[in-house]
């Protein structure tokens, strides 16, 4: 498809119907304390028409942690292998407990809101959210900004501010951000529609003309009378060396990949696709406010690649609707919930967007972290001028990223064209109309997002080489898969086969990629997943290295990739045989461990001495993980407690066998779920010695 992930989400206001500027009362409450700018308005979109009704309205407010301070570290510390609280995640209510807003917090900002007659909803259950509404009027004395209402073109009314809203300084200082009292304006897809052509492992897919004899490059292939082309299951598998871990029975078991919707999906869609394919994943429907409507393929692609890459794992479809609150209660709702390992999102807005609130998302995903949540995005579609069509940017071919993709809690998917599997050919996906370059259409300029936030700084994280080494703000993004539609994925939507593409399937392609990493590394989680992959990156193993092409789809001059990480690519790919593996940090790699037995043949009772150092695939100590020493033969035994032996900050440890009586002893040592060490000693009596008498 060469639509592209980048729906937008832009924040808006609930909104039934409204008068059409609703003024400031004389309700005074706050108005002896300075006040702060909290939303700044924006220009009322070309085509909205100004109303006058009665109406409410509803958005979110989320709160500032306590022990703030702490939260950064403590998440960092759960992806730190040499942390104690590695891989040690929080509840929904622990987090709430530790790092939540404080009852006092909660308090203030709930009883200023009430004083104006507005109703807050129950505070989060990680303690971040207030859910608000009310009348219009009583939003305007609150925020001392007047409103408008306006009716756009297809007849749908939103609220939107006139002028910036304030609150008290006292009250602003208890508040991360406001989500939803930005703008009118609803989430929309950066690019065209589909393109059309009229725990089972995924079998060949017979109704797509071509795929049993599918080799190297994209089949091609007719559906309603037209021609398409892509990758199938089976070739995708491959070159993400999926079909090696199915071989040994690795597919995701286990793991629940949560994916974020702002449309719906006909489930006739997925039920064939899935039939087509043999696969049996289970899906369960979670709705958001009401759930949503209407559809454009996103939804249906997204579980079509998560459910065929990682067969083995359940999908979880969280659908809001695509206005009002609806796209930050779906995160939160995600994250108070927990019940997802992996979340995938393919839907955006510019970094730049005066509508979002990118601060109020922040701590949603804060806590998606210190839960373990692995949170996927799309860079977009836009290459590195993500802006395109956005409502109040006037240069909207300005060098600009996406959001929530530049978060620094989220794992960001650029785009690439595959033109052959093996040998493989990619490079960065770049559509862009160099004959004409006549500004934005997405149908002749279409790139994989990258770039420097303006926002985030450079998370410690984000080590890099050669010319990124001195930038200071996050880059994105983080790695690369396919994105270029006729180099993309064959999606079963609105009852015809037709090829897709964009970095919308980079989210779910991911998401499935960690999924199957969860079960290979023998963990119920893999959590933020950003530190490792920068380790992975700077150790030169897990990706294939993207050089070929740039993202700069309207002539401003970056991103080219090259050498290493770069801005139009990140990493590059995953790696096909060390991706996965790659990723378990506390499993000892083999060709990185040494071990060491003090002696083959030992006197009974005398110890022998282990000493092993365990090191994992990107040559980093295996800290703080578990040993488990099995013995058997004689009467041997461990000195010492074993169920307290663990690798020290070096990745070492050394224990002594010993046994009361002559004979073999044999011993196997195996950290995480990998057998580090297997040898023997023969324990043997000592000879007596005699005494001479003279």
């Amino acid at each position: 498809m060469s639509r592209g992930t980048l729906f937008r989400t832009a924040a808006c206001i609930a909104v039934s119907t409204s008068l059409g500027v609703v003024g400031l009362s004389s309700i005074n409450a706050g108005a002896s304390t300075p006040r702060v700018v909290v939303v700044t308005s924006t220009a009322i979109p070309a085509g909205d028409q100004v109303i006058k009704a009665s109406s409410t309205a509803s958005f979110d407010v989320t709160l500032k942690n306590q022990n703030a301070a702490a939260l950064a570290p403590f998440i960092a510390s759960l992806s730190n292998p040499e942390s104690t609280n590695y891989h040690h995640y929080l509840t929904p209510t622990t987090f709430a407990n530790r790092f939540g807003a404080s009852t006092n917090v909660q308090a203030r900002v709930r009883s200023y809101l009430e004083t104006f007659g507005l109703h807050v909803g129950a505070i989060s259950t990680g303690h971040v959210l207030f859910h608000v509404s009310g009348s219009t009027t009583q939003m305007a004395n609150a925020f001392h900004a007047a409103l408008v209402t306006l009716r756009r073109p297809n007849n749908s009314v939103g609220v939107q501010l006139k002028q910036s809203a304030t609150l008290p300084s006292d009250v602003a200082s208890d508040i991360a951000g406001i989500y939803g009292l930005g703008s009118s304006v609803q989430a929309q897809h950066a690019s065209t529609p589909l393109v059309k052509a009229k725990t089972t492992l995924p079998t060949t897919c017979s109704q797509i003309p071509g795929a049993a004899s599918a080799g190297n490059t994209p089949i091609t292939f007719s559906s309603g009378g037209s021609s398409s082309s892509g990758y199938t299951v089976a070739q995708q598998a491959k070159l993400y060396g999926l079909n090696t871990q199915w071989a040994n029975g690795v597919t995701g078991t286990g793991q629940t990949i949560g994916l974020y919707e702002l449309e719906t999906y006909a489930a006739s869609d997925i039920s064939e696709y899935q039939s087509c394919y043999g696969l049996s994943n289970p899906i369960t429907v979670k709705n958001v406010d009401g759930g949503t409507s209407g559809s454009s393929g996103e939804a249906t692609l997204d579980i079509e690649e998560a459910a065929a890459l990682a067969p083995g794992a359940s999908l979880q479809v969280y659908q809001g609707p695509n206005n009002y609150s609806g796209p930050l209660d779906t995160y939160t709702a995600m994250a108070d919930q927990d019940t997802t390992s992996v979340i995938s999102t393919s839907w955006g807005t510019c970094e730049l967007d005066p509508s979002g609130d990118i601060a109020a998302e922040a701590s949603i995903f804060q806590q998606m972290a210190a839960q373990g949540q692995t949170i996927i995005d799309a860079a977009g579609d836009s290459g590195s001028s993500d802006c395109e069509g956005v409502s109040g940017i006037t240069n909207q071919a300005q060098l600009a990223v996406d959001d929530p993709a530049s978060q620094p809690y989220v794992t960001s998917v650029g785009g690439l064209q595959v033109s052959s599997i093996s040998p493989l050919t990619e490079s960065v996906w770049n559509e862009s109309n160099q004959s004409t370059n006549f500004g934005f259409n997405s149908s002749l300029a279409e790139g994989g997002g990258g770039g420097e936030s303006s926002y985030w700084p450079r998370p410690t994280w984000q080590t890099t080489t050669g010319a990124t080494s001195s930038v200071t703000k996050r880059m994105v993004p983080d790695l690369s898969v396919m994105a270029q539609p006729s180099t993309g994925f064959i999606t079963y939507y609105d009852g015809t086969w037709e090829q897709a593409g964009g970095t919308s399937i980079g989210a779910p392609i991911i998401a499935a990629l960690v999924a199957t990493a969860a079960q290979y590394c023998d963990v119920s989680r893999l959590g933020f997943i950003n530190p490792r992959l920068y380790q992975m990156g700077v150790a030169g193993t897990g990706f294939d290295d993207v050089t070929v092409g740039s993202n700069d789809i309207e002539n401003q001059g970056s991103y080219s990739a090259g050498v290493g990480y770069d801005m139009a690519s990140g990493w590059g790919s995953p790696d096909p045989s060390t991706f996965i593996p790659d990723l378990c940090a506390a499993l000892p790699s083999s060709s990185h461990t040494t071990a060491s037995l003090s002696a083959k043949i030992e006197k009974a009772s005398t110890p022998a001495t282990v000493s092993i150092v365990a090191h994992d695939a990107l040559n980093l100590p295996v800290a703080n993980q578990a040993v488990l020493v099995h013995v058997s033969g004689a009467k041997a035994k461990v000195l010492g407690s074993v169920s307290r032996l663990t690798t020290s900050a070096t990745g070492s440890v050394r224990f002594a066998v010993t046994s009361a009586t002559p004979g073999t002893v044999t011993i196997n040592v195996v950290i995480g779920s990998t057998s580090v060490f297997t040898g023997s000693v023969s324990f043997v009596r000592p000879k007596s010695v005699l005494s001479v008498r003279t």
